[in-house]
């Protein structure tokens, strides 16, 4: 980890973490929840409001506590993994994760990065169980309808709305997810889910 600089109090575990992100990589792409958890009748807020308790902001720190880059990313467990962009801990000695209600969580444990699609996954000690979003067991449609949500760097939530425009296969990656919609910096791992 040449290029992350993270204190002593952050492990950083690489054996699984091809095994990690072979299923997770896609998630960037495209995260659709399952037709369990929302009805295609929900009202596009009602699946926004859902959904953010799960959104977190990633601050990473220098040696002297000043804030040298941030980030968005979301919860993947109740136990408190996410998923962010691995750049946001680039130089960082220190990170903390804030939630949608604004409390702040150190990362514990740095579980896996992959440079190639620029994810990182972290561990936070939260108090009570987090909010994760789930994962569709399958690819959605071609023309399907969706919908990135950003959200909570500072107080604001965006949301941009597209289409899937191709499921494609990458030789190094597996499959892919390509999208309409238009999106910005601020929607860096920003989850996208589907109506």
């Amino acid at each position: 980890m040449d290029e992350l600089r993270i204190a002593k109090a952050l492990h950083f575990e690489a054996k699984d973490m091809k095994k990690s992100f072979s299923q997770l990589w896609w998630i960037i792409f495209l995260l659709f929840l399952s037709s369990t958890s929302l009805s295609a009748q929900d009202h596009l807020s009602a699946i926004i409001k859902r959904m953010e308790p799960s959104l977190v902001a990633v601050f990473a720190y220098d040696q002297e506590g000043n804030t040298i880059n941030q980030g968005r990313g979301f919860f993947i467990s109740e136990k408190g993994d996410v998923i962010a962009n691995r750049n946001v801990l680039k130089g960082a000695d220190h990170a903390d994760v804030r939630t949608i209600d604004g409390m702040l969580y150190p990362v514990r444990l740095v579980f896996a990065e992959d440079r190639e699609v620029n994810l990182i996954r972290l561990w936070v000690e939260i108090p009570s169980a987090a909010h994760p979003l789930s994962l569709s067991p399958s690819f959605p449609n071609l023309g399907e309808r969706v919908a990135v949500i950003g959200g909570p760097l500072q107080s604001e939530k965006s949301v941009s709305f597209g289409t899937v425009s191709a499921v494609q296969e990458i030789p190094s990656l597996g499959k892919i997810i390509r999208l309409t919609a238009p999106t910005s910096s601020g929607f860096n791992v920003s989850p996208v889910v589907n109506m």
